[in-house]
This record gives structure tokens, C-alpha cells and sequence, in this order.
């Protein structure tokens, strides 16, 4: 399992975004996807015509793991890892927020693992990881009003006709977070005998993690839980873990005020740990959310490397916990970010053991050339 992490978190960087002309950028339909040539400028204009031009794929699982079409959509990722590898951004500065600063850091490195993801035949993390690249180059370019906007009024009426989860994640992955919301119902909502369960698992979990992780809202958290506790047709292992999760928003609810430090935020990480027992089980995860948004606070207040590599230890940490969730997979994001951050220190080696471990767990025997390249980079940083 890999990449869909190289984009979205790790706030506290640099504070960097976009810059690079107001442009519109048309979307294709899905025919149109498959038999236009993806002739795209080596420019990051040429880059926002790419990922525009596969948007309506992108946020289409069932067209995107299409395997007839396999050899279409390498060749057209292919393209877009070439124009990533050799186009030139402008950087204009604005208010902290280093999930847009990784743009410029890691977009080639993330294009090189989609590619090798899809070559791999592991088609649903391709696609998370494209969906996260392209939802980020949006939601920069919203936020500044500068660059091409890829997402054009034609592609917002095709969204809408897509699967609920679908449009729940891209809606999540551009932090349309109301939009998201009404998705996940609809997934939670058709939920029957012949339901996929795993959707709607997904779909309780996403919609903790917007109460919790981006409104840090107890209330609402709760108020979610007890509407969906309702439906009898839950399965018995989702409604242990909601079980955890109604415990944990208790405990926060009388939670006494405390000074918002390392220390604290590694707490809520080890409860989170202890609740949660193995891979099906995520009672954890109201503890991990919780203290991912606090990480986030705390490293957007550090500028000293030396402050910053335990943060993003713990960052790596509490998403590695929730990679399951495919937009929010970042944890291989922080330990990479913080091996380069402080290098041959404690904190390095730790998280080059954490990557490393991830990186062959996922990987196995199916290591590219590149990330084993940048594996033994890394290594020699690390040490």
C-alpha cells in the first residue's frame, strides 16, 4: 500500500503556494479521456490540463480500475510523472500552510509512486493518490485565486451523477466538508442486506473524522454517532467500534483543560494505540483524529527543525493509524518529511524506521527502482 499521503497534511513547513497565471482549464468527458491524445505542454500549465483532463476518472472508481483501459491510463500517468519532473512553478508566499508547499517538494516523487502503483495493478491506491494531488492543486488555487481553476462548472454537474463514496472523497479531498457530509449520509443511508459494509465503515469513519480531525467538534461527533447507532443493520464489528468511539467522545466531553503540548498529544496517541487492537479494529481513531489536529497546531507554531521532526513523528504516527481511510493517507508523508527535516539525528532514524518498515510491508518484492533510490537516500540521511 502506498501514496495518496504525499499531499495532504504536514502544516508547519515552509508555507508556500501556487503561482502560475489565471488560466481556465477545460474538463472532458470520459470518452473523450480515453481517445484524446494527452499531448499536455511540459509546463505546470500543461501539468493542471493532465490532471484536469482525468478528473472525471479520477473521481470515478469503477472507470478508473476499468483493467481494458489499464494501458490508456498509464500512459496518460506517465506523461503527467514527465511534466512533473522537469516543470517549473512559481512560489508566492502566503498565510503557513505547508500541504501546499509539498506541491512543489514532492509533486515528481508522488507522480513516480502513482505510476508505479498502477503498473502494480494496485488500482485503488493509484487512484487515491491522484485524486489527492489533483484536490490539493485545487484547493491552492482556490485559496490564492492564482493559476488555472481545474475544476470547471462542467465537471461539478458530472460529479454529481457519480457514487455517493466517490463524491464523499474528492468533496473531502477539497475540504468541501458540507457537500462531503450529504455524500456519506446517502452511503450510510442505502445501507440494506446486500450493502458493502466496507463502504459504509468507511463512510461512519470519514464523517468522525470531519466532527473530530477539521471541526474538532464533540457534539457533533456524538450527535453523527447516535444517528447512525440507529440503523440495526450494522454489523456487529462496526458497532463495537462506534461503541469506542461513543466512549472516547465522553471522556473528551469532561476533559479538563490542559497545556496543548508534545507531551500531551503523544497521550492521545497512546490511547488511541491501546484501543485499538488490530487491523478491523478502530476504536482508536477518535483519539487519533484528535490528536492530529492538535499536531497540526503545534508544528504550525515551530520554525527550529529541532522542534519540528518529533512533530512529525507523531503526525506519521497517528496517519499511519487511519491509512486505511484512502483520502488520508500521509503518514509515509511525515517520516519522510522529517528524515529530511533533521537528518542524522534520533528522530531521523526513528522515522526512517517507520517508512522503511512501511515501504516493504507495502512494497514486498515489487520495489521500483525509484523508491528503492530513494530508500537508501533516505537511509544515508537517516544515520
Amino acid at each position: 500500500m502506498k501514496v495518496l499521503f504525499y499531499f495532504l497534511g504536514l502544516v508547519g513547513l515552509l508555507g508556500l503556494t501556487l503561482s502560475c497565471g489565471t488560466q481556465k482549464v477545460k474538463n472532458l468527458t470520459v470518452g473523450e479521456v480515453w481517445t484524446a491524445e494527452p499531448n499536455w505542454t511540459g509546463s505546470f500549465q500543461g501539468l493542471a490540463e493532465g490532471l484536469s483532463a482525468l478528473l472525471p476518472i479520477t473521481t470515478n472508481s469503477q472507470e478508473f480500475e476499468n483493467a481494458e483501459r489499464r494501458p490508456y491510463l498509464i500512459k496518460r500517468i506517465e506523461r503527467l510523472s514527465e511534466i512533473s519532473s522537469t516543470a517549473k512553478h512559481g512560489l508566492s508566499p502566503v498565510r503557513p500552510d505547508p500541504r501546499f508547499t509539498l506541491i512543489g517538494n514532492f509533486l515528481p516523487q508522488a507522480f513516480q509512486n502513482t505510476l508505479a502503483m498502477s503498473n502494480l495493478d494496485r488500482i485503488d491506491l493509484a487512484r487515491h493518490s491522484l485524486l489527492q494531488i489533483t484536490a490539493t492543486c485545487i484547493e491552492c488555487h482556490q485559496r490564492s485565486s492564482q493559476g488555472p481553476n481545474l475544476a470547471s462548472p462542467d465537471f461539478d454537474r458530472y460529479l454529481i451523477q457519480q457514487r455517493p463514496l466517490d463524491k464523499a472523497e474528492y468533496y473531502l479531498a477539497v475540504r468541501k466538508f458540507d457537500l462531503a457530509r450529504e455524500a456519506l449520509g446517502q452511503v450510510i443511508s442505502s445501507a440494506d442486506e446486500a450493502a458493502n459494509f466496507f463502504e459504509v465503515d468507511r463512510a461512519i469513519r470519514y464523517l468522525m473524522g470531519i466532527a473530530v480531525q477539521f471541526q474538532m467538534s464533540s457534539d457533533l461527533a456524538e450527535k453523527d454517532l447516535q444517528q447512525v447507532g440507529a440503523d440495526t443493520r450494522l454489523p456487529f464489528y462496526l458497532r463495537h467500534n462506534m461503541n469506542a468511539w461513543t466512549e472516547a467522545i465522553r471522556e473528551w466531553k469532561i476533559e479538563k483543560p490542559v497545556p496543548l503540548n508534545f507531551e500531551y498529544v503523544e497521550s492521545l496517541i497512546e490511547k488511541g494505540a491501546k484501543a485499538q487492537a488490530g487491523f478491523a479494529d478502530r476504536g482508536g481513531d477518535i483519539y487519533f483524529f484528535r490528536s492530529i489536529h492538535h499536531l497540526h497546531q503545534l508544528i504550525a507554531g515551530q520554525s527550529e527543525a529541532e522542534a519540528q521532526a518529533p512533530l512529525l513523528f507523531l503526525l506519521g504516527t497517528a496517519y499511519e493509524a487511519i491509512r486505511d481511510l484512502g483520502v488520508w493517507r500521509s503518514h509515509e508523508l511525515y517520516f519522510e518529511a522529517c528524515v529530511r527535516k533533521l537528518p542524522k539525528s534520533s528522530w531521523s532514524q526513528k522515522c526512517f524506521e517507520r517508512l522503511q518498515h512501511n515501504w516493504q510491508e507495502n512494497w514486498g518484492l515489487d520495489v521500483p527502482p525509484s523508491i528503492m533510490q530513494r530508500m537508501e537516500e533516505l537511509r544515508l540521511l537517516s544515520i
